[in-house]
């Protein structure tokens, strides 16, 4: 059972060996403050921020070009300002993490990497049946990678769950998916899959 805490999460916390330390932000806790509400940051997903971008450049050409009818346009301007708010809280809430946070974050994904490189069946496994589809959904669901001081830490930052030192590998794998969205590299798991 999950202790109810009745403290306010920190989402202006930058030194990544501060307890208190999380890739949330601001837009990613309850309305009270007290909880994060969302398995991954609102930053980690471009998509919407880029569908939030095409609108304004529609919304702002429309309203350049005199397509919104006379009677319409304080509207269609307060709702054009409300999203160029709310693009501008999204850009405010990308975390700038310093060399030394990269630099963390570049030997705790490395680390987890081979950790779940080594709970995954190879390609050749799959492809031959071989894998054993309770085991697979054993290793997904229960916590199995056991880990080292530095990716607890992480873990927490990362808002997961950590029971006895372990995490699952579906956990893991959100664990080594966020640290390389931040690092800018590619976030599919499946590279780490062996072959044989």
């Amino acid at each position: 059972m999950d202790k109810v805490t009745n403290k306010t999460i920190r989402t202006d916390v930058d030194d990544i060996e501060h307890p208190e330390f999380n890739i949330f932000t601001q837009s990613d806790l309850s309305p009270d403050g007290k909880k994060i509400a969302s398995t991954i940051p609102l930053w980690y997903n471009p998509t919407y921020r880029e569908e939030l971008e095409n609108t304004i450049a529609i919304m702002s050409h429309a309203l350049k070009e005199g397509h919104v009818p006379e009677g319409r346009r304080s509207e269609y301007q307060a709702n054009l300002k409300m999203l160029k708010e709310r693009l501008q809280s999204i850009d405010d809430a990308i975390p700038k993490f310093n060399k030394k946070a990269m630099d963390y974050i570049a030997r705790v994904v490395s680390s987890l990497s081979e950790k779940i490189q080594n709970a995954m069946f190879t390609r050749d496994e799959m492809m031959r049946g071989l894998a054993d589809a309770n085991e697979e959904a054993r290793r997904m669901t229960e916590p199995c990678i056991l880990l080292n001081e530095q990716e607890i830490r992480w873990a927490q930052a990362c808002n997961i769950k950590v029971y006895n030192g372990k995490v699952s590998r579906t956990a893991c794998e959100l664990m080594w998916k966020i640290g390389r969205r931040i690092l800018g590299e590619s976030t599919n798991v499946e590279i780490l899959r062996k072959d044989t």
